[in-house]
């Protein structure tokens, strides 16, 4: 886990009054940052010490003392720590991230100047616009789920999220709903040209793909509160990956246009 565990093992007498060589008479204080595999490695290395040490006070000194305490620190560490997404939940948020990365690089492929800056109405967006579009939202909406982040978990205020992970999907990609687009995700031609446009949003999806592969962070209990509702974490990311594909569609009525140009 990301959020280790702050532990203090109090006084551990190893040998009683008895002294040995490997076994000096001392009262150790141990104050140690220490996470559940660490916990497990250290149990295990405990355990067999115990079995190879001949010194039947000190053997019982280490089970008892030790030992013992150890296997209930790694208990208490399952009970304490922030509960992370499930397999499931983390296969199918990375499948939307590459999908939708991939649908869009799909759908611009090989278009000409002409293709990408066509717009059906001096008021509608050209592929161009779209696609930029796409890539100032990659960071800005990342950027609110990473404020997200900073929330402490709250498990209290479940009830608060409406939405099933399917409705947030439908929701953002149902275009028959139209939203007025804020200031700042407007296209404004500032990343240069459409192939830097392009090289942005990807290398940032895949910079939020290899995160959502790696944390193990609670998404669940954390919240963002939308003009629709409020929705958690994890489905900030299922927001991200829609919006994307959201977009996509609009890309695909361009091309869909009669007088779209035809190279």
């Amino acid at each position: 886990m990301h959020k280790e565990l702050c532990v203090t093992l109090v006084t551990l007498c190893f040998c009683g009054k008895k002294k040995s060589p490997c076994c000096p008479d001392f009262h150790t204080v141990f104050v140690i940052s220490i996470s559940g595999a660490f916990i497990r490695n250290v149990i295990t290395y405990i355990y067999l010490l115990a079995r190879k040490t001949p010194h039947c006070s000190f053997k019982n000194a280490i089970m008892k003392k030790i030992f013992l305490p150890l296997v209930l620190l790694l208990l208490l560490s399952f009970t304490t720590t922030i509960n992370s997404i499930s397999k499931t939940e983390r296969k199918y948020a990375i499948s939307k991230l590459k999908d939708s990365k991939k649908h869009l690089q799909k759908a611009i492929k090989g278009l000409s100047a002409a293709q990408l800056n066509f717009k059906a109405t001096p008021e509608s967006w050209s592929i161009a616009e779209c696609t930029e579009h796409i890539a100032i939202s990659e960071n800005l909406i990342y950027g609110m789920f990473e404020q997200v982040l900073k929330q402490t978990p709250d498990p209290s205020r479940r009830s608060e999220v409406k939405f099933t992970d399917e409705q947030v999907w439908s929701m953002i990609t149902d275009r028959t709903t139209k939203v007025k687009t804020q200031e700042a995700f407007k296209p404004t031609g500032k990343y240069g040209s459409h192939e830097n446009t392009v090289k942005e949003f990807v290398e940032k999806r895949d910079s939020h793909i290899d995160y959502i592969k790696k944390t193990d962070e609670d998404l669940r209990d954390r919240y963002q509160e939308l003009p629709f509702g409020i929705i958690d974490g994890y489905q900030m990311i299922l927001f991200l990956t829609a919006h994307t594909e959201r977009h996509i569609a609009q890309i695909e009525e361009v091309k869909a246009n009669p007088n779209f140009p035809k190279s």
